[in-house]
């Protein structure tokens, strides 16, 4: 058996890319131990379940047996993607797409069919040059598009929803209208110039500079982008200035208009500032949300409070109740939520499927929690950051906010 045992060890580690030396610092023992084991030697009993996880596979199928429990495939595909270094996640991602998307097809044999060298079509079709060898498959059940090349690759996959595709898209005349401004000449390169940056505000004035452009075409070519936005635009900028306007919460976005001017970026912060004492205040406007999480802050909670939502549902992620307290709020006509991983993307996306508002009991717990949160010392900080962007003095104000929490917590 420790020969099953130890070709298994080798086999699966080859296959998930990982050398002695990478195993090893996952299992918590050295590169020598791990070429031990697979030379005849066998792990301590206790180093086989963190080996298994580690490898993405059952106990049972380190020594060769594929029978014994079922085995929960979305445990299983956690576990076996932690195993993948980062910097080769999408790849892997990618990679098993394609092993699954090849099994969609009971009635064709592709099962064989591999990675593409290139992404685009060979040279003997010299008028094709240019054109994705993209694969395209629709089913009853849904859409799948796909690409998969060692040069580029990408997948997507499109369940049909209930009542259709038609539900969930615009008339046809906006995408007439998007296609019409983005086909004007300079669009392309503008949308480009703007989502390359760093996140800032930016003036007709600069873009045209810095792409040698007519300052009016930019201008107009801003406006023919922002019409297409005007609903989204038009709802949070109507609540932005309801905030200012009345006397919703701590009213901070007059307090930054009146301390520190009204610049152009100056009134952009306190227009966000604004909007969002006008929504958590009761203000009837549509809105959209964004940053629920608040960058993350609320899935790092002191264990206090972190335990009281933890014992409400057990299991479920910290990140759900603020999706779901953002997502029941009235006039909420959208989340948007930034996210830094394949896993955040699939729990977030998990989480908001179902659109389940929050009962008067789960209302009870966040009060709970928010009063055990207030009950501890410290600076309530959203590491928002704006008040290093305008410190004349270059601090780093929202770590020693942070520290000083730590310290008191």
């Amino acid at each position: 058996m420790s020969n099953v045992l130890s070709e298994r060890i080798a086999q699966l580690r080859k296959d998930r890319g990982l050398t002695q030396e990478q195993l090893g610092q996952l299992v918590g023992v050295s590169a020598q131990a791990v070429s031990k084991w697979e030379k005849g030697g066998a792990p301590d009993v206790e180093l086989l379940p963190v080996l298994a996880d580690r490898l993405g596979v059952t106990i049972d199928a380190l020594f060769g047996r594929e029978a014994g429990e079922a085995v929960d495939i979305h445990q299983a595909a956690s576990r076996w993607l932690r195993t993948v270094p980062k910097e080769r996640r999408f790849d892997q991602i990618c990679r098993l797409f394609w092993t699954l998307s090849k099994n969609m097809l009971d009635e064709v044999n592709i099962h064989d069919i591999g990675y593409l060298s290139r992404a685009v079509i060979m040279e003997e079709y010299p008028e094709m040059a240019h054109h994705w060898a993209m694969s395209r498959v629709r089913l009853e059940a849904g859409l799948m598009l796909s690409l998969h090349a060692e040069d580029l690759s990408f997948a997507t996959i499109w369940p049909e929803p209930e009542g259709g595709y038609d539900a969930h898209f615009a008339p046809m005349d906006k995408y007439r209208a998007l296609f019409s401004v983005l086909a004007r000449p300079g669009c392309l390169e503008v949308l480009e110039y703007l989502y390359s940056r760093p996140y800032r505000h930016y003036v007709p004035e600069t873009v045209a500079h810095a792409l040698s452009l007519p300052v009016e075409e930019v201008r107009n070519l801003l406006d023919g982008l922002l019409e297409l936005l005007d609903r989204q635009v038009s709802y949070n900028m109507a609540i932005a200035q309801a905030g200012l306007d009345q006397s919703f919460g701590a009213r901070i976005g007059q307090i930054l208009l009146d301390a520190y001017g009204d610049t152009v970026s100056n009134r952009a912060k306190a227009l966000a500032a604004a909007a969002s004492d006008a929504r958590m205040n009761g203000c009837g406007l549509p809105v959209v949300i964004m940053e629920p999480v608040k960058g993350g802050t609320l899935v790092k909670l002191p264990d206090p409070v972190a335990d009281i939502l933890r014992a409400a549902e057990p299991g479920a992620p910290l990140a759900s109740w603020a999706l779901r307290f953002a997502g029941s709020l009235p006039n909420v006509i959208a989340v948007l939520s930034g996210m830094n991983t394949p896993e955040m993307v699939a729990e977030n996306v998990a989480i908001m499927r179902d659109g389940m508002p929050l009962t008067e009991a789960e209302y009870g717990v966040i009060d709970e929690a928010r009063a055990a949160l207030a009950a501890l010392p410290g600076v309530p900080c959203t590491d928002c950051r704006y008040c290093v962007k305008g410190c004349p003095e270059g601090v780093h104000i929202n770590n020693i906010m942070q520290s000083l929490n730590i310290y008191d917590q």
